[in-house]
């Protein structure tokens, strides 16, 4: 049930988001009529947008970052995939190098 409702908010998130913002825009019109153009209603005209953007941003946000968080958990959970070796690859002989005396 939790998941149906969480896929479901995923789904209906931009129209939601949308009508936020509508609504924002509507009451921060409303005041700004109600005030007579007061600064109280060019402060509710401009915040409640950007409160809502600001909101709905994170929240779209912390839903990208959940999904990128389980696609890393779900790989790290699979096996590595086995590495290819060519049939006809022959070994090459092991590097011999000097050693290195120090002091002397």
């Amino acid at each position: 049930m939790t998941n149906f409702i969480a896929e479901a908010f995923k789904r209906m998130m931009g129209v939601i988001a949308g009508a936020a913002l509508i609504g924002s825009i509507a009451f921060g019109g409303i005041v700004y009529f109600r005030t007579g153009g007061g600064l109280q209603g060019w402060v509710a005209l401009v915040v409640s947008p950007l409160l809502t953007i600001f909101t709905f941003g994170s929240l779209a946000l912390m839903i990208q970052n959940n999904e990128l968080l389980k696609r890393i958990a779900d790989a790290q959970q699979r096996p590595a995939p086995a590495r290819r070796q060519d049939r006809d690859h022959t070994p090459s002989p092991a590097r011999k190098e000097p050693t290195l005396r120090v002091g002397g």
